[in-house]
């Protein structure tokens, strides 16, 4: 085997895993998806393709929706459109599906390319794709031999095919499928807010290997991955002993009744994605705007949200500077004695820890009203921060700024609906909008 060979095949397993998750977590809304099979039909008929079939999705009735092979790689190859036809030819003769699909993340040909965009629209007709095939290099008879059913059955295969070109990499695919995972737990409270989502994430690949290894666990029902997902934190603790969310250092305040997704989604693209192999000048996002706008609260939604990111999160009160010191005091307590009698000394100990920490983390500072309160900030290392101030209280020069806006009317019925637990039905809304306490509450 050829020097890593051994830990690309590892990286080629985890991509299938992990793409076989995420396609069933889609589906799980989906009424006409009951199961998925990992590994395909170990009771198949033609058992020299069946190896072909790396997932499939199973309907109510037993029937095959959708039959997938997963490749994928870390070098520069680039699938021909012979090799594409041969993998969907080949993925046919293991599994009887009404759909055949190809996930990959090597680069296509431009043959193979122009088949796929082709089969990309669904309008187009068995003759327009003999038409297309025609057109290339090789010969249609090259490309799809006669002995692996004729042209016909070919065609038809072509036709019920598609090809997904997925270029992200395994761990931006674990992070799109822990974003899957995490409102699904939410949603029926599980953790402590948005929490567990990356060990829950290898929990289930986890499951997923089982799976591929055993027949007779293949079949994946939908009803079983459901109640997998909703295991609560403990559990996952207990079984796996480890946690995969940061551990918060400070007086964070609770998490808020309304979570404000789209500037967490905000927040989450200022900041540039933490890993562990990455270190360099720390990226800060500023949330600036009107005093009780909720600038904390959406800091501490985004904790909630993103906690799974990072292994240390340091929630800092600075709004003077005896309660940044206190906070960092905080911080530098179980570091190696060194003195840190003053504010320049304990200032630089915990910044100097932070930048050769092998931990990713995160700090907030929350309040920040002096701009001399900045040297607190921490410049390099393996983290972000994230900075609260009113309007104009820093420069721009601090960081990426994000203006919080006040309440949109449906947002503040929202948050109404969610402290006085009242139902979410339009005569309730009207009620609260002609509520005079809707007009008093500084939104």
């Amino acid at each position: 085997m050829a020097a890593n060979g051994g830990r690309d095949a590892a990286r080629g397993f985890e991509y299938q895993y992990l793409k076989t998750l995420e396609q069933f977590l889609r589906a799980l809304s989906d009424p006409d998806v009951a199961s998925c099979r990992v590994e395909g039909d170990p009771q198949a008929i033609n058992l020299g393709s069946a190896d072909a079939v790396d997932y499939e999705l199973i309907g109510p009735s037993g029937s095959v929706l959708v039959a997938s092979q997963v490749k994928s790689t870390r070098t520069n190859r680039t699938l021909s459109i012979r090799q594409v036809i041969e993998i969907l030819i080949r993925l046919s003769e293991g599994s009887e599906a009404d759909r055949y699909r190809l996930d990959t993340n090597i680069r296509l040909s431009p043959e193979a390319l122009d088949l796929k965009q082709f089969l990309d629209k669904d309008e187009e007709k068995i003759e327009h794709l003999e038409a297309l095939l025609s057109n290339h290099s090789e010969s249609i008879e090259a490309l799809i031999p006669t002995e692996r059913g004729g042209r016909n059955f070919a065609l038809n295969v072509l036709s019920k095919s598609r090809i997904i070109y997925d270029d992200r990499s395994n761990e931006a695919l674990r992070i799109d499928v822990q974003e899957l995972i995490l409102p699904l737990r939410n949603a029926h409270q599980r953790g402590l807010g948005d929490t567990s989502a990356g060990l829950m994430t290898g929990y289930l690949t986890a499951t997923v290997l089982k799976r591929a290894a055993d027949p007779h666990q293949a079949l994946w029902p939908k009803h079983e991955l459901k109640a997998e997902l909703l295991i609560p934190d403990d559990a996952l603790l207990d079984a796996l002993g480890q946690r995969d969310w940061g551990v918060v250092i400070g007086a964070m305040p609770p998490l808020p009744d309304l979570p404000r997704l789209s500037y967490q989604r905000k927040i989450h693209q200022s900041l540039k994605p933490v890993s562990a192999a990455s270190i360099g000048p720390v990226p800060c996002t500023i949330l600036q705007g009107l005093s009780g706008i909720g600038k904390s609260s959406l800091a501490v939604s985004y904790v909630g949200h993103y906690a799974h990111l990072y292994d240390q999160i340091y929630w800092i009160e600075a709004s003077t500077r005896a309660t940044i010191e206190a906070s960092f005091r905080r911080i530098a307590a179980p570091l190696p004695h060194r003195p840190a009698d003053t504010e320049t000394s304990l200032r630089d100990l915990v910044h100097e820890y932070l930048a050769n920490s092998a931990h990713r983390w995160l700090m907030i500072l929350d309040d920040v009203l002096d701009r001399e309160l900045l040297k607190w900030v921490p410049r390099y290392g393996r983290g972000v921060v994230i900075i609260t101030t009113t309007q104009g209280a820093l420069s721009p020069s601090a960081g990426q700024a994000l203006e919080i806006q006040p309440f949109k009317r449906g947002e503040s019925i929202s948050l109404l609906s969610n402290r006085l637990s009242v139902p979410k039905t339009k005569a309730n809304k009207k009620s609260l909008l002609d509520s005079p306490s809707f007009l008093r509450i500084g939104l």
